[in-house]
């Protein structure tokens, strides 16, 4: 008996031709979740379609995949349109992809615009009302659920960054009816605490996952706390009016951490190189504060009193010396003179010339004597008058007659201009100093 034999290429192509030319399966919708999804680096997007009894192999081309509203991810819940086509040199089918929505997106997005743009006219995404992330939080809050992975990631972060900060959960629903209210009052209470921040999140999902974060009650309840809000809703393709309404959004609640909690290792590296710079600073001022001091100390000396009743009396002490070597420089002198004269006498021997010579000696020596105690008279009086002008100028002797001195802060008082009431002053007198404090200030009229 004769049979026909085919190749596998001629089977595959008879099938495909089968599949392509019925109707239904030119143009098909197929609702599913998605499963296996991968972008591939020549633009393909390749997943698998599957329900509770199935798995349906699907391909977006790279011409198709510019026409996806969303990025496709593990888990969604979608409608794909698109045809049925076998790869004939596998003899596999799949589905050509077309278009991709999210499983009743349409009415839940309206519903998202409408409620977005009704908040945004009432100012609750104005960024005049975002309040700055505190730059080194110490408590953070955080409105999720008890038993996900995003309080375990959240702490898991924190603690890396910063084990002493402390963490304080309310537990809230986080999907499904009733989870807007608790996420609510999630955020009341953490806001009564006095935390310093707070992080609002959950992992991600569908649209209908993530729609608690898109109820106006939530909005307003991240609006009206007083302690600033990190939302942290999903992955980073999601979003919410949630992130829009808080002070600072946040592409993963792992990412939240990191913008709430400071490093503290490297503030602790700042800290140091700030004590260096302190310590340097204050080094350098005390040196040159202590230079100071000495330099106005020098000044203080030579201004003093007692410093220019000194510096008088050495010059008196030096003009006497002065006074002193000329008389004996003069006396030497003469005396130089009388010895040669006498010498000149002894080599000419006549008696009157001898007579003569030693009457003229005699009275050179007179006039000498008489010139010398005139001149140490005079000097003398020099002395006495430069004596008595400096015990007039004395302030020891302007102290002991009734005088004082007064000085403010180790400052002299010139002039009663600088005082004020309730200024504490010193008064020098010549036995000694009090301190007073003044009472009143006149001044003199005219």
């Amino acid at each position: 008996m004769n049979k026909s034999v085919y190749s596998v290429a001629q089977i595959n192509g008879y099938i495909k031709g089968l599949i392509g030319e019925d109707f239904l399966l030119r143009n098909v919708s197929v609702r599913g979740e998605l499963s296996g999804v991968k972008y591939a680096s020549q633009g393909y997007v390749f997943f698998s379609l599957k329900d509770e009894s199935g798995v349906l192999p699907c391909m977006v081309g790279s011409w198709d995949v510019k026409n996806l509203t969303f990025r496709l991810e593990d888990g969604q819940s979608v409608v794909v349109t698109g045809k049925i086509d076998v790869a004939q040199k596998y003899g596999q089918y799949r589905m050509m992809v077309k278009a991709v929505e999210r499983e009743g997106v349409g009415k839940l997005y309206e519903q998202y615009l409408r409620l977005r743009e009704k908040l945004r006219a009432q100012g609750l995404f104005d960024p005049q009302y975002k309040q700055e992330i505190p730059p080194y939080v110490r408590t953070v809050g955080v409105a999720t659920s008890a038993t996900g992975a995003v309080i375990n990631d959240i702490k898991r972060v924190a603690w890396e960054r910063n084990p002493y900060v402390k963490i304080v959960l309310a537990p809230c629903a986080v999907q499904g009816e009733g989870a807007a209210a608790q996420i609510c009052r999630a955020i009341e209470r953490l806001d009564s605490l006095g935390l310093d921040v707070i992080i609002v999140g959950r992992g991600g999902g569908s649209l209908e996952d993530l729609w608690c974060f898109n109820e106006e009650s939530v909005a307003w309840a991240i609006f009206n706390c007083q302690t600033p809000v990190i939302s942290a809703v999903g992955h980073e393709s999601d979003f919410t009016i949630a992130d829009e309404v808080a002070d600072r959004r946040a592409s993963t609640p792992s990412n939240a951490a990191e913008i709430a909690v400071f490093e503290a290792e490297a503030l602790e590296g700042r800290l140091a190189a700030f004590r260096d710079l302190l310590r340097g600073g204050l080094l350098r001022r005390t040196a040159a504060s202590q230079g100071r001091l000495l330099r106005m100390e020098k000044r203080l000396e030579r201004v003093r009193p007692a410093a220019k009743v000194q510096l008088l009396r050495q010059r008196q002490q030096h003009d006497a010396q002065r006074l002193s070597l000329l008389m004996r420089q003069r006396a030497a002198g003469k005396r130089e003179a009388l010895g040669l004269l006498e010498a000149r006498l002894k080599q000419k021997d006549p008696a009157v010339r001898a007579q003569l010579l030693l009457q003229r000696l005699l009275h050179d020596r007179q006039t000498l004597s008489s010139v010398m105690r005139r001149k140490a008279a005079g000097e003398r009086e020099r002395f006495k008058l430069l004596m008595a002008r400096l015990e007039g100028r004395s302030p020891v002797r302007r102290l002991s007659g009734g005088y004082a001195f007064v000085e403010k802060g180790s400052v002299p008082v010139k002039s009663a201009a600088v005082l004020a009431a309730g200024d504490v002053i010193t008064v020098r007198f010549s036995d000694g100093a009090a301190d007073a404090s003044v009472e009143r200030v006149r001044k003199n009229e005219g």
